[in-house]
């Protein structure tokens, strides 16, 4: 099993925050104990985008597109989550255009949400308890499709 440093930071942070094998994880406690404002992206219409992170006032300030399905928004709640973790400063727009120009940044904040919300330890216990790809889905609050991508990059 691969676990790069975004795996090893988001570990960090959940035991932190006592949120270690809690799954769905709830990061409004962890963006609430960190000053980090959780906000509906506004004129998100035109460019489809997922959320973005601003760095540069008093607080960190977090903006989702409350368009975008349930598992969507939690896994960009946890890309943001990322650039602040990580020390990116101010994060654009995520767009569709944006993420597959495969930033490092954007991949790194990837790997990052990935790792809060699917926790490599606890992946590894629910494939071998033997749950399908839905319910490991729906036991870390994600799509079916980043739950593909987590086990993928995780070889399992």
């Amino acid at each position: 099993m691969w676990i790069t440093y975004e795996d090893k930071l988001a570990d960090q942070i959940r035991r932190h925050y006592g949120l270690q094998h809690v799954n769905p994880i709830d990061m409004h406690i962890i963006s609430a104990s960190e000053n980090v404002s959780v906000i509906p992206l506004i004129d998100c219409v035109g460019d489809g985008a997922s959320g973005m992170f601003r760095a540069d006032g008093p607080n960190p300030v977090i903006e989702i597109n409350p368009q975008k399905s349930n598992a969507h928004q939690r896994f960009t709640f946890a890309h943001e989550l990322g650039h602040y973790f990580l020390g990116h400063g101010n994060a654009a727009r995520d767009t569709q255009a944006q993420l597959m120009a495969r930033d490092p940044k954007e991949m790194s904040a990837n790997r990052f949400a990935a790792a809060l919300l699917m926790p490599a330890e606890d992946v590894q216990n629910a494939v071998y308890a033997g749950m399908s790809l839905s319910q490991m889905a729906a036991l870390f609050g994600v799509s079916e499709e980043a739950m593909g991508y987590r086990l993928q990059n995780l070889g399992l």
